[in-house]
This record gives C-alpha cells, structure tokens and sequence, in this order.
C-alpha cells in the first residue's frame, strides 16, 4: 500500500522491519507514508522510509495512450529480442540494454497493466518449454522490478511452444518463435491463457 503512493520505489518486508524508498512528487511522502505504517503497524514498531520528493515528477496530463504503449514495447523487441542463455532464464548481458529501453517505455504509461509473455520453440518436451517460458518471463519481470519499475499492474505468463509465429522447422523460424512479447490487459477482453497454465494460478 505505502508503494502505492510513490511514482517509483521499492520495498522491503522483514519479521521485525519493513523499509520502503523510492520517489514521490508530493512534497509531504515521508508524512503520508509514516502515518499509514503507525496504523498498519503501530508506533514504534519498525520501520524505515526512505523516500525522496522530486517536484518534477508530476503526473502527465496526457500519458502515453495504453495501446500506443503495447505497440512500442513490441517494436522494441521485434527489432531487438531479449536473448536467453540456452535452456535457461537468465538474460544475457548484450540484452540488458534492451532492458533498460523497455523500462523507459513503461514509465511514460502510468496505471497500464501488461502481460508479459514467454515464448519457446518446439525443441523439447511441452512441459519442459512450458516452464521455461515462464521463468523467462519471470525474469524479465524482475529485471523491470530491479529498473526500479512499479511491477503491480505487470503478469508473467509462459505459453511454452503453443503460440508459434514461425515455422518451427527451420533454425530462424525458431529463433523468432523463442522470444517475449508484451500483450495490454484490459477489462472486457480477459486473457487467453493455455490449459497448461491454468493450474499455476
């Protein structure tokens, strides 16, 4: 809730200590958020706020439309991949750049909720791609999360080798259908979401 009322920031949950810090444009933050910890916690106990009033980050009057949004995420990563380690999660070092593009993006669409979709080729067994995709997902999620990104309106979501845009039968068709993609939630369209998944939720 405290992480709520900041533009960026982040925190930290502890049994006996919870910090949050960040960046607000509301010159009393420190105020605001010191008395709702004493009504969740209660004064005394601890906790720590380090949060720090910029006036020039004010809220845009005309934010970046959300499907205008959509569209360049997946521009960024139609031109640019984000590239995985063979048969693992963890970014390569060359995509951390595209990282920080994507991150960009994201703060010019304040209250926009994306899900973020991993993607495999069809070497493997389903199960294995199906996993795969999603801690991909994950980690790229958490790559925003460390960007200082506010992750509350984003999803992870692996959908493994099911939604080929390639053909699987040759190396760049594969290569293209190894990728992540950016998909807009909205109210009255709910997502698609392959059987496979459905039991992780």
């Amino acid at each position: 809730e405290g992480l709520s009322k900041l533009r960026q920031g982040s925190g930290i949950v502890q049994p006996k200590n919870v910090a949050i810090r960040g960046i607000s444009n509301k010159p009393d933050i420190n105020t605001i958020i010191s008395k709702l910890f004493a009504v969740r916690l209660g004064f005394g106990n601890g906790y720590q706020i380090n949060v720090r009033h910029n006036p020039k980050l004010i809220k845009k009057e005309n934010p970046i439309d959300a499907r205008k949004c959509e569209a360049q995420l997946n521009n960024v990563l139609a031109k640019r991949q984000i590239a995985f380690a063979p048969g693992s999660s963890s970014i390569e070092a060359t995509s951390q750049s595209v990282l920080d593009t994507i991150a960009d993006i994201l703060r010019e669409c304040p209250d926009t909720n994306f899900v973020i979709e991993g993607h495999t080729d069809s070497q493997g067994r389903d199960e294995m791609n199906l996993s795969l995709s999603h801690q991909r997902a994950n980690a790229v999620l958490y790559g925003l999360l460390s960007r200082r990104i506010l992750i509350a309106g984003l999803t992870a979501k692996g959908f493994g080798e099911t939604q080929p845009i390639a053909d699987n039968g040759t190396e760049a068709g594969r290569a293209a259908n190894r990728r992540i993609a950016f998909r807009l939630i909205t109210e009255n369209k709910p997502n698609k979401v392959p059987e496979e998944t459905k039991a992780d939720e």
